[in-house]
C-alpha cells in the first residue's frame, strides 16, 4: 500500500476531508483552519495527487482507494471519523462507506453525487482521456478548473490560479486512472439506507459538473435538515461560499456529536 501524505490539526472527533479530481489536500485549507479549533481535521492527498504516489495497481478503482484510506486510518490510530468528500472525493467516501461503515460517525457529500455516470457523461470522460493523452496536462487543467467556478471575483481568480498551478504537478497517468475510475463507478444510492446517521449533502445551484436537478432528485429521501442547495454557486463551494459552507459543516458535525 502506498504512503499517504496528510495534514493533521486540532483535537477531538476526527474529521477526514477528501479532495476531488485535479486537487490536493490544500483545497480544504480555509475550512480546515476554521474547523480545527473544534475537532481534529485530517486532509490526505489521495494516491496519485499532491505528495501521495499513484499505486501501481492494474485493478485501480475507488474500492481500492477506500482500502488504502482504511489502512491509513488504522495506521493513524483512528477508529471512527466523519468523512466528507468533495466531488470525486465523495465517490471515494461512498466507496469507503460501502465497505467500512463501522468506521464512520458521519458522511458528507460536498458537490458530489450518489449516481453513476450517464452514457453521455461516460462519453465526456473518454474524450477527456484522449485530450489529456494528445494535448497534455496543462491544456486540460487550464480549461477544466476555471469551469468549476460560477463566481469569478478577484479573490476567486487568485484561488483558480493557485489550483491550476498545483494541478500542473499531476501526471497524465494519475488523471487517466481516476477518470476511468469515475467513469466506471457504480450507482451507490443504496448505501444511504444502510447508514444510522444523516448524510450531509451540499450542492451548488449553478454547478456545471453536477446538475442541481440531479442533486434535488437523489436527496428526496434524505434528512432535509442536512441538505443544502447553495444559490448562485458552482462546484467549488469551499471557495465561492467559504463562510456558509464552514457553518454548514460545523453544524452538521455538532449534530453528529450531540444528537437531539
Amino acid at each position: 500500500m502506498p504512503d499517504i501524505y496528510y495534514t493533521d490539526h486540532g483535537n477531538g472527533l476526527p474529521i477526514v476531508l477528501i479532495h476531488g479530481f485535479c486537487e490536493t489536500h490544500t483545497v480544504w485549507n480555509k475550512l480546515s483552519d476554521k474547523l480545527s479549533g473544534s475537532w481534529r481535521i485530517l486532509c490526505p492527498d489521495l494516491p496519485g495527487f499532491g505528495k501521495s504516489p499513484l499505486p501501481a495497481n492494474p485493478g485501480f478503482s475507488f474500492n481500492y482507494i477506500a482500502e488504502i484510506l482504511n489502512n491509513w486510518l488504522d495506521e493513524t490510530g483512528i477508529e471512527k471519523c466523519v468523512m466528507i468528500g468533495h466531488s470525486m472525493g465523495g465517490y471515494v467516501s461512498l466507496a469507503f462507506a460501502e465497505r467500512f461503515v463501522d468506521k464512520l460517525a458521519g458522511l458528507g457529500l460536498f458537490h458530489s453525487t450518489l449516481l453513476a455516470d450517464t452514457k453521455e457523461k461516460k462519453k465526456t470522460r473518454n474524450k477527456a482521456i484522449v485530450f489529456i493523452k494528445e494535448k497534455g496536462i496543462q491544456y486540460f487543467v487550464k480549461t477544466f478548473i476555471p469551469g468549476l467556478f460560477y463566481h469569478k471575483t478577484e479573490s476567486i481568480e487568485q484561488d483558480i490560479d493557485l489550483l491550476v498551478n498545483e494541478a500542473f504537478a499531476c501526471t497524465p497517468q494519475s488523471l487517466v486512472a481516476y477518470i476511468i475510475a469515475m467513469r466506471d463507478r457504480p450507482d451507490r444510492q443504496h448505501i444511504i439506507k444502510q447508514l444510522s446517521f444523516p448524510v450531509l449533502f451540499i450542492a451548488g445551484e449553478k454547478d456545471s459538473a453536477i446538475p442541481v436537478e440531479n442533486s434535488k432528485t437523489q436527496t428526496v429521501g434524505f434528512d432535509q435538515q442536512a441538505v443544502f442547495i447553495l444559490p448562485e454557486t458552482g462546484h467549488m463551494g469551499m471557495f465561492e461560499r467559504e463562510k456558509e459552507t464552514t457553518q454548514i459543516v460545523h453544524e452538521y458535525v455538532n449534530s453528529i456529536e450531540r444528537p437531539q
